[in-house]
């Protein structure tokens, strides 16, 4: 579920990689995620890339767990 895009900077070709995930959808999963729903692994991804949550680090191979709802979170609830 993520966008990639290549861009060129001073002769060198960049590639990088941006959540496609759109503002509804994002404020659907947030409302869901605040009314204690699971959400589903790649929901999660994006929602972190694109600064809306933040997640536990603690192992690679662990599943991505949603902490925190970050201020721009909050912002786009409120929106």
């Amino acid at each position: 579920m993520v966008n990639e895009v290549k861009r060129r900077h001073e002769g060198s070709e960049i590639f990088e990689r941006g959540p496609i995930m759109d503002i509804a959808v994002a404020k659907s999963a947030l409302r869901e995620h605040a009314r204690g729903k699971k959400l589903k692994q790649a929901a999660i991804g994006e929602l972190y890339l694109a600064g809306y949550i933040g997640i536990d680090l603690q192992s690679p191979r662990k599943k991505l767990l949603p902490t925190v709802v970050t201020e721009k979170g909050k912002q786009l609830l409120e929106a």
